[in-house]
């Protein structure tokens, strides 16, 4: 399970019509058409602008020269219809009203949008006032690049096509120890009839500052289905990251995981998920998603320091070739985003045995050489499934004890420790550990627990000595 606070059930459909926000990455490509015709039309008619997700042909946003007067007649003759709402501008194309044999045709005479505002409050977060959410609500529809709606092809007993968006919002302190306070809200597609998703979405960022909102920017579109987002302290860096992990596949089979830091970035954009995306799309919507880590899981790991690692789990050649290995992977934080540092096959064929591999490093151990034993020792830890792990994180530990890397060294006994409670040697070596560190209330606690577990072994008599020697401050 990903760690963090993480409580907001959604669904995004599959749908490949997006835009990327101009301040979103520092590479990111100018603005798709559909976004540049977006923001002229809601500038010239002082309205928030949609487009019908069906409308995925080119436009031509030269259709934004042209005299106020005459810009319907300019979008008739690129097939598109405009219809001027109450609370909105709706743009879709006049084909989708052809009847054909198919029956997938629109058979009402004009649409409805229902615009819901919809307060949240997560983990730690707090209930945004009436007058927050009219303030935050109208920069959304002013700024932001508003997600596309789906259309019904049927309409209701009034004649009337009705589409629905929903802005959620929340506030929270996303800078650690600050009192400042953040907004941010998910901007998503959804069902007219029922409160659920049916679409895409982006998230918006923003903070509050002297009693008003600060829009800052907003996320490429999000899609897939049955996602859970919430905040964690991924890079240790300050303030929160804003995550978000959903299924994905026929059967959501798949986890997807992304996740921005505060500046916008999308840090665990991934260039081959990127190329992926980019077969199925349109060609005025390339680059225009979020490309995030895909695996069968993903977990949120703890580092001794510096910003946590991602371990996933991998079987998606396995499943095209059976022959193909399930790998385990580790990514690092590194140069503005999340890649790909070690990985190993789960199985299929592979040289040596996992213990084979631990015996490697213990001899390595035996040498002296305790980087490279620590290497074999990581890798036998992520090929392995077995309850074994506690074994292999005990000796990454003690590796990274004689390193004299002692708060990595930590991290793994600690590990170790919750992994099974029983390891007495584990206790030893945090306790060494923990002293090298004058952590002396950690380490008097676990030399303790060493001698609980074992306190007629050969080496309680040097533990009792440890303790002794062990100054009373903490």
């Amino acid at each position: 399970m990903l760690k963090g606070n993480i409580v907001r059930l959604l669904q995004l459909a599959v749908t490949l019509w997006g835009s990327c926000a101009a301040a979103q990455q520092p590479a990111a490509p100018a603005l798709p058409p559909h976004d540049q015709v977006q923001d002229c039309l809601r500038k010239l008619w002082a309205k928030p602008v949609f487009w019908d997700s069906r409308a995925v042909a080119p436009v031509d946003p030269s259709v934004c020269g042209a005299p106020p007067g005459k810009i319907e007649d300019t979008l008739k003759a690129q097939h598109l219809s405009v219809f001027h709402l109450a609370n909105a501008v709706f743009l879709t194309s006049a084909d989708l009203f052809t009847p054909n044999r198919m029956g997938f045709y629109y058979r009402w005479k004009i649409p409805s949008i229902n615009i819901r505002v919809l307060p949240l409050t997560l983990d730690e977060s707090r209930s945004p006032s009436d007058a927050e959410l009219r303030q935050i609500t109208e920069a959304i529809l002013q700024r932001s690049h508003l997600t596309p709606l789906t259309c019904p092809f049927d309409d209701n007993s009034d004649g009337i096509g009705e589409l629905a968006l929903s802005i959620e919002i929340d506030i929270h302190k996303m800078h650690i120890g600050s009192p400042r306070e953040s907004v941010v809200a998910l901007v998503v597609n959804t069902d007219p009839q029922q409160d659920r998703v049916a679409g895409t979405g982006r998230i918006i960022y923003g903070e509050l500052e002297d009693g008003g909102f600060k829009y800052l920017w907003e996320t490429p579109l999000l899609y897939s289905s049955f996602g859970q987002w919430g905040y964690d302290d991924l890079l240790r860096n300050g303030n929160l990251q804003i995550s978000m992990t959903t299924s994905w596949g026929s059967s959501g089979q798949y986890t997807l995981f992304y996740a921005f830091d505060l500046d916008g970035r999308e840090i665990t954009r991934q260039n081959d998920t990127c190329q992926v995306m980019d077969e199925f799309a349109l060609d005025h919507n390339r680059n225009a998603t979020v490309c995030p880590v895909y695996a069968d899981s993903v977990d949120v790991v703890a580092t001794a320091k510096g910003p946590k690692d991602l371990r996933i789990v991998d079987s998606s050649a396995n499943q095209v070739d059976p022959t193909k290995s399930v790998k385990k992977l580790r990514y690092i934080y590194k140069d503005g985003r999340y890649q790909v540092a070690s990985a190993a096959p789960v199985k299929g064929t592979t040289s040596l045995s996992v213990a084979a591999i631990n015996e490697q490093g213990t001899n390595l151990m035996k040498e002296g050489k305790f980087q490279e034993a620590s290497d074999k020792f990581y890798e036998a830890y992520l090929r392995n499934d077995s309850t074994a792990q506690c074994l292999y994180t005990n000796n990454l530990g003690f590796a990274d004890y004689k390193m004299g890397k002692y708060e990595e060294a930590v991290e793994y006994l600690k590990e170790t420790t919750h992994c099974d409670s029983t390891r007495a040697v584990a206790y030893l070596n945090l306790g060494d550990a923990y002293a090298k560190l004058n952590r002396n209330a950690d380490a008097r606690q676990a030399y303790e627990k060493y001698l609980e577990l074992t306190p007629d072994s050969k080496s309680a008599a040097d533990v009792k000595k440890k303790l002794d020697a062990l100054p009373p401050s903490p």
